[in-house]
């Protein structure tokens, strides 16, 4: 509870049984590459599916560029619940995308590809004549962001945008003008029907399945199996030409793992996951050593009294000294440091009145060493001590 929304839930969920239930291969050693994992749900979820309907061999590899603290979390739950035999074949790998190489027999699967990075995933399916189950999300035709409809799908970026309008134009007229037109379902639907052709041009048969609307309203996931069968020579590279060109005409990356479900590659997997977590646990280990974030807010005081006549001359003088006493005594109830400083020099007015700028810089402080203090706890201890100087001095005391 509260480690993922009950939305993102629900839709990943969906999302998996549909590709359970879509068979993609009829083999039990059925590899998933959950590509832009996040959270890791989608894989748990499969993996669940599969022990409940006897596949003893489906393996996941989850792959992100960061593995969010609440992917530990569920690993921990799920660790419990999955036999052994499941609970050990999920593996998490903080790469980029462009680190692996996709194996002909491995799904690749993703639910809520954002924007162009679906684009870049149906690439790497065709490239390679891997099997793709994709919901995209966050559409655009921007080609600031990067969007080029594929090659293979015969269109360019000025028909795509054509096409956009169009389809408005024509849902206006069979829509009130008290109606506001739903532009992002136009968007992705003619993005996505772009993206359905480049599959099936690539030799793909394609599934278009709707997820529950009332779940996400970007709710279509796209099922493609590859209908070609790719020769791969004894070293599993493809043997054969590849359906098409990249996308973008760029250097890549060599790839640096590789999504094969073999023994040995099993075993690399294992310790890139192990050297990872090591890695990620030296990073914590020193961030926990580094010096302590701290938080400065500032208060302006009046140093002296007005000469004018207008005042008793009885105002207190609140130095800097007192200002330190008075932020002590909060500070110790609350496990606090704060440090106060002078700001710059006093400023005198057309009164002859002198007022100091002072900063006051707070941190947690525990047994060992100072820790890092969040800006919300920072203010509320600072409108005590604002509260505590007028209860000791006066409101006239603060500028």
């Amino acid at each position: 509870a509260g480690v993922v929304h009950k939305k993102e839930f629900l839709e990943t969920y969906a999302a998996a049984t549909a590709i359970h239930n879509a068979n993609f291969s009829n083999d039990d050693d059925t590899l998933v590459a959950d590509l832009a994992a996040g959270h890791g749900l989608l894989g748990w979820f499969l993996l669940m599916m599969a022990r409940d309907s006897g596949v003893k061999k489906r393996r996941v590899i989850c792959v992100d560029h960061r593995k969010p603290s609440s992917a530990d979390k569920i690993s921990k739950v799920m660790r419990k619940i999955l036999v052994d035999e499941l609970r050990w074949s999920y593996t998490y790998l903080e790469v980029p995308l462009t680190a692996i190489k996709p194996n002909h027999k491995s799904l690749l699967a993703s639910v809520h590809a954002c924007g162009t990075l679906s684009d870049v995933l149906i690439e790497m399916a065709i490239q390679n004549g891997a099997p793709l189950a994709l919901v995209p999300c966050c559409h655009t035709i921007d080609d600031s962001m990067g969007y080029q409809p594929h090659q293979l799908s015969g269109m360019t970026l000025d028909k795509v945008k054509k096409l956009v309008q169009e389809e408005k134009r024509r849902q206006q007229q069979y829509t009130s003008n008290n109606v506001r037109l739903d532009n992002e379902a136009i968007l992705a639907n003619v993005v996505d029907k772009v993206r359905y052709n480049t599959l099936k041009e690539a030799g793909y048969g394609v599934d278009e399945v709707m997820l529950p609307k009332t779940f996400t309203p970007r709710n279509r996931l796209l099922l493609a199996k590859p209908m070609k069968t790719i020769e791969f020579d004894k070293t599993g590279n493809d043997s054969q030409q590849s359906f098409s060109k990249p996308i973008m005409n760029v250097r890549r990356m060599p790839p640096l793992i590789s999504l094969a479900d073999t023994p040995g590659e099993i075993k690399r997997l294992a310790a890139l996951q192990n050297a990872h977590s090591k890695i990620r646990d030296r990073t914590q280990q020193a961030q926990r050593q580094r010096p302590p974030k701290h938080f400065s807010l500032h208060l302006v005081v009046w140093l002296s009294a007005p000469t004018n006549g207008d005042h008793d001359g009885t105002r207190p003088i609140v130095s800097m000294e007192t200002l330190q006493h008075l932020v002590d005594q909060i500070c110790n109830e609350r496990r606090m440091v704060c440090i106060v400083e002078a700001d710059g020099d006093a400023i005198s007015s057309t009164d002859n009145q002198q007022s100091q700028l002072y900063r006051f810089r707070y941190k947690y402080q525990s047994e060992e060493r100072c820790e890092d203090m969040s800006r919300t706890a920072a203010k509320q201890a600072h409108k005590i001590l604002r509260d505590k100087i007028v209860a000791t001095f006066g409101n006239q005391v603060l500028r």
